[in-house]
């Protein structure tokens, strides 16, 4: 499996989301890519059990080291739903669990935001 992007681990930055293995993946993509830096390959080398708040904390630190803009909650739940959803687009299979997938994450990032989603609005989203 390819290493997430970098979009998309700004994206789970942005809506405070656990840095788990996705982190370690992405510094590991980034290396081979030929982004460098020693905050990166410090994240790249994390070994499990890992420990989200410290894996969070140094992907802030390399976010911030290379310079990464910041992406808006609108902005990241769209990043989030296409790289969702592209694996069953591209596969030319059933999307329904992706698209549910989709829906749950919007669903969340309204509560937390707004509080209880009145049960009239759940069926736009």
């Amino acid at each position: 499996m390819a290493a997430p992007t970098t979009a998309l681990m700004l994206a789970r930055r942005a809506l405070n989301r656990q840095c788990g293995k996705e982190c370690v993946d992405w510094a590991e993509g980034q290396l081979m890519a030929g982004v460098d830096s020693a905050l990166l390959r410090q994240l790249a080398g994390m070994a499990p059990p890992y420990n989200h708040f410290e894996l969070g904390a140094l992907r802030d630190r390399v976010v911030g080291e290379l310079g990464l803009g910041e992406v808006s909650r609108p902005d990241a739940l769209r990043i989030i739903a296409a790289e969702m959803l592209r694996p069953a687009l591209e596969a030319g299979g059933d999307i329904s669990i992706a698209v549910r997938g989709v829906r749950t994450i919007s669903r969340r990032q309204v509560t937390s935001t707004t509080g209880p989603v009145p049960r009239w609005r759940t069926s736009s989203l």
